[in-house]
C-alpha cells in the first residue's frame, strides 16, 4: 500500500447516519420511581455518564420548583442527561451525539446544554427525532435568526439552565423597555435591568428559603424571563408592578416564557474569601507578605481548635450565620456542657464546615475568610451620580444597613492579571447628596454608569448580568499600587453571510469541542510559571490572555483547545520547590501541611471542654462588623452570664458593670426593650442612651432633667477629635428630626446644642423660634446654664467640597470652609458680636473632611456678666473640640443609628502593566 493510499484511508470517516464502531449508544437504565408515600414532587430522568472506561449509569432527581424553564413548558418525561468525562475524545462526543442514543429501547437525540453544561460536556437528550428538536427551536424563539452555532447553543442554554420558577407572569404591558447606559462607546449597564418594589416582594415570597430573613428584601435578583438574562435591581423610580429590561439583556425574542425564573438573589453576610489567585495579585501589587501569611495563620488557628475550643467554634459558626448554635454553646458555658442532642447539632455543623473545606481542597487553594469583605452582585448607578473611580457600597451589618465610606479593593474570580484588582472610592450621601437615592440598594456594589470604561470590564472583562465581586475594606488588603487593567478584547467573529438556519449537526460539532479541561491545563501552567518567575513574567501574561479567550469561547465561537508548546512547563523539581521565594508557594505548602493534620481531627462526644471565656464574649461584643444584631448580642451575653448566676439581679448587675457599654439598646425594638427591662435592666438606661454618656455626668444630666426615660435619646456616634469628620455632623443634622450635640472642650467645659428640627444646608436660613437651644457646663467655675434661641436668629450651615476654583490667570481661590454658624442680624453675620456659635474646620490644614473641628461661643448669651466680676470666665474662641457625642430621635419611632462604616483613605500609586488586547 503506497503513502497516498494510506492518506486516503486515514481521511475516510464512518457516515454520520451509521452507528460508529466502538462507540456505545445503547443503554439500559433501571426504572426507578420515587415512593409516593415519602416524596411526590421529585421527577426522575435518566442520567448517563460516558467515560473511557466502564459506563456509569444512574438517575438524578429534579425538583420541579427548581428546574429549568424548558422542562416546565415541555415536561420532563422526554428528557435525559448525557454527560462525557473530560478525557473522552471530541470525536467520540460528536459521533455519539450525531448518532443519538437509545435508553431502554427508546431513541433520544441531542437537544442542547445548560449554560454550565456546555463546558462540562453535559447534554440534554430529547426522546424523539431531530426533526422534533428543529420544530422546538422554531416554536420556542427566533433561534433561526442566529447564524453562529456557538451563539445558538449559548442562547438556547438559557432555557435549560436551572432556575427557581415563580408563579409570576410578566406581560409586555408590565415591561418597561429602556436603553442601556453608553459612554465612550462602552456599555455601562450590560445585563442590568430593574424591578418595582411590590413585584420584588412577590418574587421573593415565591423563591425565598426557610432560612432567609423574614423582613429582608433582596436588592438584586439574577433572572431569566422570556429571551432575557441578567439581573433586576430594586428600582423605586418605576411602577411597583413592572420590570425594566434593557437591550443588552435580550438574547433572543420569544413570548413563550413569560414567567420569572430566579437563578439567585442578593443576601446579607456573604463574606468574601482570599484565594491563591487573589494572594498572587495582591502580593504583586505590594501587599506585605507577612500580612497575607498572618491572615492564614489566624484562620488555621481557628480551624485547628474548632472541636476543642469554644472561642474558635463560636467564631466559625458566627461566620456561617448559625446564631442559634452559638447561643446554645454560650448558654451552656462551653461545648463540653452541651446536652447530647445539642452537642450533636453543633458537631454536625462543625463537621459540615470541615467536610466542605476538605472536599474542595480549599485549604491548599488558600481560601481564607475575610470578615471585612463581601462577595456580592455588581449593578449600575441609574442616577448617574457616581464618577469613574467611585462606587456605592451599602451592606447589612449587625442587622442594619450601613454605607461603607472610603477606599475599597474590588476584584472577582478568576483573577490572573495584576490590573484585575481595582481600588475604588466608596462614596456616601455626604460626599454626593444624589446617592441618598440609592439607599435601598443593599448587599451589592453599585458602579458608575459613565466614564472612560466600565469598572466591571476592567475586572476580568466581566459585566453586570450576574457576576459577583469580591469587595474588601480591610486596610491590610488594599493595594498601595494599581496597575492599568488588561484590555479585554470583544470577539466580533467573522461576518456571517448565510440564509439557512444553524443545523442541529452544527450545534453538536461545536459542543463536542468544548472541554473544561483546557481551563484547568491553562491554570496549571500559569501556576507553574508564577511559582518560579512571578505573575509579572511574560509567560504568565500570555497564559492569562489565553485563559480569558478560552473562558469566553462559548460566546465567541473561538476554538481554544491547546496551549502553545513554549508555554508548557514541567512540574517543579524538589530543589525548585525548596527554593521558591514567593509568598503564595510558602502559603500553599503550609496549607498542604495543615490539611493533613485537619483531616485527622474529629469532635469526640466526650472530649469537648467547657471553655467559654470572658475574652471570647468581649471579642464578639466588640466586633464592629458582624452578622449578629444588637439584640442577639444582648441575648448572647445574658446566656453567658446566666451560666454562672441564676439570680436575675446578680446577672443584671454583672452585665451593667462589665458589658453594658457594648450593648446598643437604642437598636432594640419596643418588644426587645421590654424584654430587657423585664430582666431588670433600668428603664432610664434601656430607653434613654443619654444616661450612658461618657461626657456628661449623671448629676449634670439630672440638672436639666435630661436623664428621664421619656427622653428616648439614641446614641448616633461618639468620637475623639482625631476621628471626627465634618460629614458626621452634616449627616446627623440633615437626616434626623431631633439632634443633640454634646461637645467637650478643654478645661472641663461642655456645650450642648439641641436642634429640634431636621436641618438643611444653606446660608442665611431663619431659625424657627424655640427649635434650637443650648446648655453650657463649666465644671471649674460651677456653671450650668441654658439659652434658647428665638426667631431673630439665622443659621449658616455649609459643606463645600475641598477643591480649587479658578478665579483668574494663574490664580486660585480656596473653597470656603465648612461651618455651622448661629447669628443675629442677617446683614452683619461676620461681626463677632452678632455670632452666638461658630463651629467649623480650620482655614488651613487637616484632612479633606476631618478635624480638628473648632468652636467659638459667645458666653454672654448665657450670662451677660460671665466674663466680668470677681472671677471672670475665659472666652471660647476657635477652640478645638476634644470629644463629641451625637444623640438623635426621630418621629415615627424609627431608631436612628450611625449607618457609616469608615474604610481607609490611602494614597494609591498608579502603575502600568504591559498587558494589552
Amino acid at each position: 500500500m503506497n503513502k497516498n493510499e494510506k492518506k486516503k484511508k486515514k481521511k475516510k470517516r464512518t457516515p454520520k447516519t451509521k452507528q460508529p464502531a466502538q462507540i456505545r449508544t445503547d443503554f439500559s437504565v433501571p426504572d426507578s420511581k420515587p415512593d409516593p408515600k415519602t416524596d411526590t414532587s421529585i421527577v426522575l430522568i435518566p442520567s448517563i455518564l460516558v467515560t473511557n472506561g466502564p459506563q456509569e449509569e444512574d438517575n438524578i432527581g429534579l425538583v420541579p420548583a427548581e428546574t429549568h424553564r424548558f422542562g416546565a413548558r415541555h415536561g420532563h418525561e422526554n428528557l435525559a442527561l448525557l454527560s462525557f468525562s473530560q478525557n473522552v475524545e471530541s470525536r467520540v462526543v460528536e459521533e455519539t451525539l450525531l448518532h443519538g442514543i437509545t435508553i431502554n429501547g427508546e431513541s433520544y437525540c441531542f437537544l442542547g446544554c445548560s449554560q454550565g453544561g456546555i463546558k462540562r460536556r453535559k447534554c440534554y437528550m430529547w426522546k424523539g427525532t431531530p426533526a422534533e428538536v428543529r420544530e422546538i427551536l422554531q416554536q420556542d424563539g427566533d433561534f433561526e435568526l442566529i447564524k453562529i452555532p456557538s451563539k445558538l447553543v449559548s442562547r438556547f442554554s438559557l432555557l435549560l439552565s436551572e432556575v427557581s420558577l415563580t408563579s409570576i407572569r410578566v406581560s409586555e404591558e408590565n415591561t418597561i423597555r429602556a436603553e442601556d447606559f453608553w459612554s465612550n462607546g462602552k456599555n455601562f449597564s450590560d445585563g442590568c435591568g430593574g424591578i418595582g418594589l411590590s413585584l420584588a416582594e412577590k418574587v421573593y415570597a415565591d423563591v425565598k428559603s426557610r432560612t432567609d430573613e423574614e423582613d429582608y428584601l433582596p436588592s438584586v435578583f439574577q433572572v431569566r424571563i422570556q429571551g432575557c438574562k441578567g439581573v433586576l435591581q430594586l428600582d423605586k423610580t418605576i411602577e411597583p408592578t413592572k420590570i425594566l429590561i434593557r437591550p443588552s439583556m435580550e438574547k433572543f425574542k420569544t413570548d413563550k416564557y413569560p414567567y420569572i425564573g430566579v437563578c439567585a438573589y442578593s443576601r446579607p453576610y456573604k463574606f468574601g474569601y482570599l484565594n491563591k489567585q487573589f494572594i498572587m495579585v495582591l502580593s504583586c501589587l505590594g501587599v506585605n507578605d507577612t500580612i497575607l501569611q498572618t491572615k492564614q495563620i489566624h484562620y488555621f488557628a481557628l480551624l485547628e481548635t474548632m472541636f476543642k475550643n469554644s472561642d474558635s467554634a463560636v467564631a466559625l459558626l458566627q461566620w456561617e450565620g448559625q446564631f442559634a448554635l452559638v447561643q446554645m454553646i454560650v448558654k451552656a458555658g462551653g461545648l463540653g456542657n452541651l446536652k447530647t442532642q445539642q452537642k450533636s447539632a453543633v458537631l454536625e455543623q462543625l463537621k459540615a464546615i470541615k467536610k466542605n473545606l476538605l472536599e474542595e481542597n480549599k485549604l491548599v487553594k488558600l481560601r481564607i475568610h475575610i470578615p471585612q469583605s463581601r462577595n456580592i452582585y455588581g449593578i449600575c448607578d441609574p442616577t448617574g451620580t457616581l464618577e469613574y473611580g467611585e462606587c456605592f457600597l451599602r451592606i447589612t451589618d449587625s442587622g442594619m444597613p450601613k454605607t461603607v465610606k472610603g477606599q475599597v479593593a474590588v476584584s472577582k474570580n478568576p483573577c490572573y492579571f495584576p490590573g484585575d484588582f481595582r481600588v475604588l472610592t466608596a462614596r456616601d450621601e455626604t460626599d454626593k447628596p444624589g446617592l441618598s437615592q440609592l439607599h435601598h440598594l443593599i448587599d451589592c456594589i453599585v458602579f458608575p454608569n459613565h466614564g472612560k470604561q466600565p469598572h466591571t470590564h476592567e475586572i476580568g472583562g466581566s459585566d453586570l448580568d450576574g457576576d459577583e465581586y469580591f469587595v474588601t475594606w480591610d486596610e491590610d488588603l488594599i493595594p498601595r499600587e494599581m496597575r492599568d487593567p488588561y484590555s479585554f478584547p470583544e470577539y466580533q467573529g467573522a461576518p456571517v453571510d448565510r440564509q439557512d438556519p444553524v443545523s442541529v449537526e452544527e450545534m453538536i460539532t461545536y459542543v463536542s469541542k468544548q472541554n473544561n479541561g483546557i481551563l484547568g491545563h491553562i491554570d496549571t501552567q500559569f501556576n507553574r510559571w508564577a511559582d518560579l518567575e512571578g505573575i509579572d513574567c511574560g509567560e504568565c501574561q500570555e497564559l492569562a490572555k489565553l485563559f480569558s479567550q478560552a473562558i469566553d469561547s462559548g460566546k465567541s465561537g473561538e476554538d481554544i483547545t491547546d496551549i502553545p508548546t513554549r508555554l508548557i512547563r514541567k512540574k517543579k523539581t524538589v530543589k525548585e520547590k525548596e527554593t521558591c521565594r514567593f509568598v503564595w508557594s510558602k502559603m500553599t505548602s503550609k496549607g498542604s501541611e495543615f490539611q493533613k493534620v485537619f483531616k485527622t481531627m474529629e469532635g469526640a462526644d466526650g472530649g469537648l471542654p467547657s471553655d467559654v471565656t470572658e475574652a471570647m464574649v468581649r471579642k464578639i461584643l466588640q466586633r464592629k462588623e458582624t452578622n449578629f444584631t444588637p439584640f442577639q448580642k444582648f441575648r448572647f451575653v445574658l446566656a453567658y452570664t446566666r451560666h454562672f448566676w441564676e439570680n436575675d439581679e446578680t446577672v443584671k448587675q454583672y452585665i451593667m458593670e462589665n458589658y453594658v457599654d457594648h450593648i446598643d439598646f437604642s437598636m432594640f425594638s419596643w418588644e426587645q426593650k421590654r424584654d430587657a427591662m423585664d430582666v431588670g435592666f433600668p428603664q432610664d438606661i434601656v430607653m434613654n442612651e443619654l444616661n450612658r454618656s461618657t461626657i456628661l455626668s449623671k448629676d449634670e444630666l439630672g440638672f436639666f432633667r435630661m436623664d428621664k426615660p421619656a427622653g428616648s435619646w439614641n446614641l448616633l456616634l461618639a468620637k475623639e477629635q482625631s476621628d471626627l469628620r465634618w460629614s458626621d455632623l452634616v449627616k446627623a443634622l440633615t437626616k434626623n428630626d431631633n439632634i443633640l450635640l454634646v461637645l467637650e472642650l478643654s478645661n472641663d467645659i461642655i456645650l450642648v446644642l439641641q436642634f429640634q428640627e431636621r436641618q438643611s444646608l444653606g446660608e442665611d436660613q431663619p431659625v424657627n423660634g424655640d427649635t434650637i437651644s443650648s446648655l453650657f457646663y463649666s465644671r471649674q467655675f460651677g456653671r450650668n446654664l441654658r439659652y434658647n434661641l428665638n426667631s431673630n436668629y439665622f443659621l449658616h450651615f455649609t459643606d463645600p467640597k475641598p477643591k480649587t476654583l479658578k478665579t483668574g490667570e494663574g490664580k486660585a481661590k480656596n473653597t470656603p470652609r465648612p461651618r455651622l454658624q448661629l447669628y443675629r442680624n442677617q446683614t452683619n453675620r461676620k461681626q463677632s458680636n452678632q455670632t452666638f456659635v461658630w463651629l467649623g474646620l480650620p482655614a488651613k490644614g487637616g484632612r479633606e473632611d476631618a478635624g480638628p473641628i473648632s468652636i467659638s461661643v459667645d458666653l454672654q448669651r448665657f450670662d451677660r456678666n460671665i466674663l466680668s466680676g470677681d472671677r471672670p470666665h475665659r472666652t471660647i474662641n476657635k477652640e478645638p473640640v476634644v470629644r463629641i457625642e451625637v444623640y438623635a430621635r426621630n418621629q415615627g419611632g424609627a431608631a436612628p443609628y450611625n449607618d457609616t462604616i469608615e474604610a481607609p483613605k490611602i494614597d494609591i500609586a498608579i502603575g502600568h502593566s504591559g498587558a494589552s488586547g
